[in-house]
């Protein structure tokens, strides 16, 4: 019977051993990691304040050029444990990233030192999809900025607050179509200019229709026409439209012309007079 609790407690002291060796070596591994990461979080400061001071002091060519260096690091370490062809299975919030730097790597000419990751990351990047925003914008450009002006469809509008429009009704006058929200503040700044706009130019052929998207609040919507007695057409539109005119910020301001082609934007400045008399000429 003794021999028997001897083992038990041989074992149980075993077991607390191992256990407070694991813990150590996971107390000192996550210390080791911190002091790591500390180290890097530094470095890479410097290496942007470095970048900094090209900047302030006019060489903009070298900042940008060690700016896409830290960035391409620090992107890499984000998926550096992701194989190729595992990319799109990031992270959400991570993959956002990498789907802003592919459009980013498209749109510049990447040049990073020869010890950089801007390479590796290029590889990664072709395994990367396109946003849906993105991807939305894409056909955009291709449906109605190839040279040709095109013919838009008609609105598809969940609700209209006030009077309703066809854009095919409409095909004498030219319509400013207006993208907006109940709680963007640039947006809101933009709307008297566009009622002084409309106020100007009804008369003479400028129709406009500013729409919020499916989920803003019905009550706010009315309050905010009803307090600055907006006269222009509101309506909260469906998410198909707000796909068909690619809108992936907001203010986003829109012309059609006396066709009903789309003739000007996507802009986020309300139009100027000058466009509009263009249009209307």
């Amino acid at each position: 019977m003794k021999k028997l609790f001897k083992r038990i407690l041989y074992l149980f002291l075993l077991c607390v051993l191992l256990f407070v060796a694991f813990m150590s070596g996971v107390i000192l591994t996550s210390y080791v990691r911190r002091k790591d990461q500390q180290r890097y979080d530094a470095w890479s400061a410097k290496r942007v304040m470095e970048c900094t001071e090209l900047v302030r002091e006019g060489l903009n060519e070298d900042a940008i050029r060690r700016l896409d260096n830290v960035s391409s690091d620090l992107l890499f370490r984000s998926a550096y444990d992701k194989d190729h062809t595992e990319m799109k299975e990031l992270q959400e919030d991570i993959l956002s990233v990498w789907q802003e730097a592919k459009v980013y790597y498209e749109k510049y000419d990447v040049q990073g030192s020869r010890h950089s990751m801007v390479g590796p990351v290029e590889n990664k990047l072709d395994y990367v999809p396109f946003s849906w925003r993105e991807k939305t914008r894409r056909q955009f450009e291709a449906k109605y900025k190839g040279g040709i002006l095109q013919v838009v469809p008609e609105l598809e509008i969940v609700q209209w607050f006030g009077p309703e429009l066809s854009l095919v009704e409409n095909r004498d006058n030219i319509v400013l179509l207006d993208f907006w929200g109940t709680q963007c503040g640039p947006c809101l700044k933009g709307m008297p200019k566009v009622q002084q706009l409309y106020e100007t130019y009804k008369d003479k052929g400028l129709v406009v229709v500013t729409m919020t998207f499916p989920g803003d609040n019905n009550e706010a919507i009315q309050r905010i026409i009803s307090e600055n007695n907006y006269t222009f057409r509101v309506a909260k539109a469906k998410m198909s439209t707000i796909e068909e005119y690619a809108v992936a910020a907001i203010p986003t301001y829109f012309l059609i012309d006396k066709q009903g082609r789309l003739a000007w934007g996507p802009e986020h400045e309300v139009p100027s007079i000058e466009t509009i008399d263009q249009l209307l000429r």
